[in-house]
């Protein structure tokens, strides 16, 4: 799937160690970023993310579309126009606290769900 859509995970390579788990990077093409504020994603479904953003606003964090679904009932992938309608986080480390609360006022989320192993 990641060749077929051209996905990456250049940020999440390149910010390592702001990752709790190594094998859990965010898509570039769906990444939350620091600074950018919940309407923009509404309003440019594929925003261009510049360098400079992502240098100063990487948070492992990625915008959730509800997929489309099949003719037989199977998921598809969910079209770019698509408000996202969650966002998908990894538990924050000790010094991305501040990031990471960050990003649930600028997104202003209702609701945090945390799943643990």
């Amino acid at each position: 799937m990641e060749q077929e859509y051209r996905l990456t995970k250049t940020a999440g390579i390149q910010f390592k160690d702001l990752n709790r788990y190594a094998d859990m990077l965010p898509y570039d093409q769906s990444m939350v970023i620091l600074g950018r504020k919940w309407p923009s994603i509404v309003e440019d479904p594929e925003p261009q993310i510049t360098a400079a953003e992502v240098i100063c606003g990487y948070i492992n964090a990625s915008y959730i579309r509800r997929p489309r679904f099949g003719p037989k009932g199977e998921a598809c992938v969910a079209d770019p126009s698509t408000v996202p309608e969650y966002i998908a986080s990894q538990g924050p480390l000790t010094h991305t606290i501040a990031d990471f609360l960050t990003m649930v006022y600028e997104q202003k989320s209702k609701l945090i769900v945390m799943l643990c192993r």
